[in-house]
């Protein structure tokens, strides 16, 4: 019995029939070809299921929401109208885990997750956004950094301007040559510098900033409260590294963002909850890696979220996000969960649908390679044999199909209310389709 069979790809068909045989006899696909809206697995549903001898059609319709349609002049105008319509329902006594705003991705939502936290509605994000790459994590993982190698300037630059909250002069000074610059040209054996620098001649100046810190030659040159505050961070860091010998990452990861860590907004305001969501979130990702091996290093563990911060495939998993939480989801985290309230924002050319992009080089079993791009002196920018392909294929209709059920999906999630939203004058849908329109 294969559940979620619309997701199958043909390697895993493959599998199947290897194990039941070409026939797959003995095998139950259980789908629906309407749910295969994922952006990153091209699947075949149709296909799939014609391979079954036999087939059983449910065509029960269990949830049928009323349809609201709203197009606003901006973004912002948007947002806002979202923030107001969230807080109109949560006063109405809908629960705020009970109510979605999905978009086809959120990588770039943090428009609408500010107009939500304005009006004090704690959020979950969820989907294809990099987590990583989330401002509160960053401050986070700056503070970790500190505790593993006060020489990375970047990430101590930023606990400075940020978590310490030095003003630019501040950090001038600390940049600043110490007032006996002897002292500075030597690195004594009981004060090893815990990284590798280059052998430039100037390289003295690659751990000015991080001696300033660590050992506070710059302390004078600095105001009253700027000398406490560095003061203060030296005297936490110190604690922290004899900490990081005997505890364990959790362990350690809670002590120094209880310690340093500013908190945003008030005790148990929605930008408190949804950044100890943000951090619950990030303390799971980075146990689980030290799971896989006892002996990582807090560096190992450091370097690994690094990478992972220029990845495009990370995701942001829906961990923790329980009661109390507006679900901000796109569509592929939406798959499976229903709502009370759901909104479908930004829905425009470009961001529901996106845009149709072909890769460099396509693949067909007749034409062999294709190429997108002619070189040389060639007047037309696109070949002979992809404009064909194209047009013979009709692989921009394909996509654009693909995003309408992606749309009709992220609607049935929605038991009361759908409401789907843009902003701007719309087009005439040529480039992509205009599917708050067509909605009309």
């Amino acid at each position: 019995f294969v559940d979620d069979a619309q997701e199958l790809t043909e390697a895993e068909i493959g599998l199947l029939k290897a194990i039941f045989g070409d026939a797959l006899s003995g095998v139950t696909l259980c789908g629906d070809s309407a749910s295969a809206v994922a952006l990153a697995r091209r699947t075949q549903p149709d296909a799939t299921f014609a391979l079954a001898k036999r087939h059983v059609t449910l065509r029960g319709v269990h949830r049928k929401a009323r349809l609201e349609v709203q197009r606003l002049s901006g973004p912002a105008q948007e947002a806002d109208f979202i923030g107001d319509t969230v807080v109109g329902w949560i006063a109405s006594g809908v629960p705020p885990e009970r109510i979605a705003v999905i978009f086809r991705s959120v990588r770039n939502v943090g428009l609408y997750e500010r107009a939500l936290l304005d009006r004090n509605v704690a959020t979950a994000v969820s989907g294809d956004v990099n987590l990583f790459a989330d401002r509160r994590v960053l401050d986070a993982l700056a503070l970790l950094w500190n505790v593993h190698d006060p020489f990375r300037h970047d990430w101590l630059m930023r606990t400075l301007s940020g978590a310490i909250g030095l003003s630019d002069a501040s950090l001038v000074a600390l940049c600043s040559d110490p007032p006996d610059p002897q002292r500075a040209l030597f690195t004594f054996d009981e004060e090893p510098a815990p990284t590798v620098r280059s052998s430039r001649w100037n390289a003295k100046r690659d751990l000015r900033l991080g001696w300033n810190v660590v050992r506070g030659e710059v302390d004078d040159a600095l105001s009253s409260d700027a000398a406490q505050r560095v003061a203060r961070f030296r005297s936490r860091r110190e604690e922290w590294i004899r900490l990081a010998g005997s505890a364990d990452l959790a362990t350690l990861a809670r002590t120094v963002w209880r310690d340093a860590l500013p908190r945003e907004g008030e005790y148990d305001s929605a930008r408190a909850r949804s950044q100890q969501l943000i951090l619950r979130r990030l303390l799971s990702r980075l146990s689980a890696f030290v799971a896989e091996r006892e002996e990582r290093q807090l560096g190992d563990v450091l370097q690994d979220a690094e990478q992972r911060l220029e990845s495009d495939l990370e995701g942001c998993e829906d961990f923790g996000s329980g009661d109390g939480f507006v679900q901000m989801l796109n569509v592929d985290a939406a798959q499976g969960r229903q709502f009370e309230r759901v909104i479908i924002a930004d829905v425009r050319p470009g961001a529901f649908p996106l845009w149709y992009a072909p890769e460099a080089f396509l693949f067909s079993p007749k034409l062999g390679m294709i190429p997108k791009e002619n070189v040389g002196d060639a007047r037309a920018s696109r070949t002979a044999k992809f404009s064909y392909y194209m047009f013979a294929n009709k692989a921009p209709q394909h996509y654009n199909d693909r995003e309408r059920r992606a749309l009709r999906y992220a609607m049935a999630r929605a038991t009361n209310t759908v409401l789907v939203s843009s902003w701007g004058t719309p087009t005439r849908g040529i480039t992509a389709p205009e599917l708050l329109e067509e909605l009309r």
